[in-house]
This record gives C-alpha cells, sequence and structure tokens, in this order.
C-alpha cells in the first residue's frame, strides 16, 4: 500500500509543479465501509448510523486544465461511539454473546474531477475516484451464554484489503485562495460484502459492498498562474 500511494504523491507532486494546487484538511468525512448483517432478524435505522465512521485526514487537489482537476485523499476513520469500540451483541443457534468491537480504516484515494463552471471559481463537479483501503475489525473481551457449549474465541482479529471505486460530486472553490470542498460518494468496495471473519458464529460481520459518504474538506494553495 506505502508503494502505490508513494507513487501517486509523486505523480501529484510533478504535475503540482507545473499547475496550479491546494492542500486541504479532511474532516469530516462520513463513509460506510462496514456493513454487518442483522443477526436477530432487525435492523434499525441506528443500526446503520453506527456502521457509518468519521473520517479525517489531509489531500492535495491539481488543476490539470481550465475545466479538470485530480487529487489524493488519504484519511483514517474512527468510530462515532470512540476509540474504545462499541458493544456488538451477536447471535448464532439461538445463542447470545457480545464483544467490544473496534473498528479501523485507512484510505488512499485518488480522484478526478470535471468542473462545469471552470475551476477558475467556485464549481459544482462530477468524476470519478479509485482507492485502496485497509480495514481491520478487532473483537475484544468475548462474553455470553452458551447452552449449547459453542467454543467462541475471548478477542478475535480479522483484516481486509479492499479496493472503493465509484463517483464523486461535490462544489469547490478556486485553489488560489482558501478554498472549500463539500462532496459526496456513490460506488463499490471490491472485496467487500462477504464475512471479514472465517469463525462462522462472525459471519455477520462484512466490510461493506455497496459505498457512500459525504464530507468536507478545507484547504488553501498560492495563485500559480500569474
Amino acid at each position: 500500500m506505502s508503494a502505490r500511494v508513494l507513487l501517486l504523491s509523486t505523480l501529484l507532486l510533478t504535475l503540482g509543479a507545473r499547475a496550479q494546487w491546494g492542500v486541504h484538511a479532511i474532516f469530516p468525512r462520513f463513509e460506510r465501509v462496514f456493513a454487518d448483517k442483522s443477526t436477530d432478524g432487525y435492523r434499525s435505522p441506528v443500526d446503520e448510523i453506527e456502521r457509518i465512521a468519521i473520517g479525517y485526514g489531509i489531500g492535495l487537489s491539481v488543476d490539470v486544465s481550465p475545466y479538470s482537476a485530480i487529487g489524493l485523499d488519504l484519511t483514517l476513520r474512527s468510530d462515532i461511539s470512540g476509540s474504545d469500540g462499541r458493544t456488538n451483541n451477536l447471535r448464532y443457534n439461538n445463542e447470545s454473546f457480545s464483544y467490544g468491537d473496534k473498528a479501523f480504516a485507512a484510505t488512499a484515494l485518488l480522484h478526478s474531477s470535471y468542473f462545469f463552471l471552470g475551476n477558475h471559481e467556485a464549481s459544482p463537479y462530477l468524476g470519478p475516484f479509485l482507492g485502496i483501503r485497509y480495514a481491520r475489525r478487532t473483537l475484544v473481551n468475548g462474553s455470553g451464554d452458551w447452552t449449547e457449549g459453542t467454543a467462541v474465541a475471548t478477542s478475535v482479529e480479522a483484516s481486509r484489503l479492499l479496493v472503493p471505486v465509484g463517483l464523486r460530486a461535490g462544489f469547490r472553490g478556486d485553489l488560489r485562495k482558501a478554498y472549500a470542498d463539500v462532496h459526496v460518494m456513490l460506488g463499490y468496495q471490491i472485496g467487500g460484502g462477504t464475512p471479514m471473519f472465517d469463525e462462522t458464529y462472525l459471519s455477520s460481520i462484512r466490510a461493506a459492498g455497496f459505498i457512500y459518504g459525504f464530507g468536507l474538506s478545507i484547504g488553501g494553495g498560492k495563485d500559480r498562474r500569474k
């Protein structure tokens, strides 16, 4: 993953030496990274909200023509419920058990944009994105009532390498000064949609296949078109 990020960064910096560019902070970005299945036959809106994570990071945007730009975003994510994780209540073979659930993801996302009004002013844009994501789930302090003697690990961890791909739309300001970028994303996460753990009783814990997100970036750049 680090080699690919270095290659993308080098490409952007090379282009940035000849074009207008800006550096930005990303916060917040809400993303659907994980999509656990319900184990009790009921899935509430609150369940879905808890699967949407707050992302934050840094990025670089480069205008490569009067109507187009490319960018690289590097983000981390943490649970809405905090770094200690949230309680994950599961059921398997009519048995109930729970874990402290800690989720982590690191993402490098390359995106390109077409600006309908030109990138020399604030404009709506649309374009594709492609990235690579390391996702990890750690379940700790497992406990429950084992009526059938199911063997359950006290702590267990699983990770996945995922490839998010899709479309991004938003509204961005001029890179020659302080700017903001409000955006939404919709796509698919290659490698997701299947259980993260080999253990059958944890098959409900999954990385998302269908993904969406929205966020805000704020940054600035120096006028290099003079």
